[in-house]
């Protein structure tokens, strides 16, 4: 049946990101980023019939891509990464999500579930590592029906965020220029 590949290409991830704020960062270039993608390796936005078919499991991962040669501190890969994340993730409302894992298994999500939103405030007991793409979260997902447009999105957590309107993550050594009432701190 070909329209099923065009019909499931439709299904996209979003990821909104902006402004980070509420701390002084010496370094102006951004460093890293948290997205969904059907790969646990590169991001793409979107899920194709290849990956996915109706009644049949797919797997959506959770990423973070932090790597310090992007502030021009390539030596940091070696030493630093992250320590905790937060973000919300919200599955349009015909995607069932069959099961979860976090990665790594030390990871304690603090986080709440808000009907198809996932709120994830992650402590990771264990530093991931920076200079290319790891799994966060791996989430089996089952698509029921046909979603024309619909997205699942990556966001930030819907109470209290640290960053307004965006996904966050925290720097595990505080090494990259970030200061809080002029004290070195670990970037948010």
């Amino acid at each position: 049946m070909p329209y099923r590949t065009v019909l499931l290409g439709l299904i996209s991830l979003a990821v909104f990101a902006a402004p980070l704020g509420a701390q002084v960062n010496l370094v102006d270039e951004p460093l890293g980023a948290l997205y969904l993608s059907p790969y646990p390796d590169r991001y793409s936005g979107i899920i194709d019939g290849n990956l996915m078919t109706f009644g049949s499991p797919f797997t959506v991962y959770l990423v973070a891509e932090i790597d310090f040669a992007d502030i021009g501190a390539t030596e940091q890969n070696a030493s630093n990464g992250l320590s905790a994340w937060e973000a919300s993730v919200q599955f349009p409302a015909g995607l069932t999500v069959l099961a979860i894992q976090r990665y790594p298994d030390t990871s304690i999500n603090f986080g709440t579930a808000e009907q198809n939103t996932l709120n994830y405030l992650v402590g990771l007991g264990s530093t991931v590592p920076a200079g290319g793409p790891v799994v966060l979260v791996e989430f089996q997902v089952l698509a029921l029906r046909y979603f024309p447009d619909e997205q699942i999105r990556l966001g930030p957590v819907t109470t209290t965020p640290s960053v307004v309107d965006a996904p966050a993550w925290l720097e595990a050594v505080p090494a990259s220029g970030c200061v809080v009432n002029e004290q070195p701190t670990p970037c948010l």
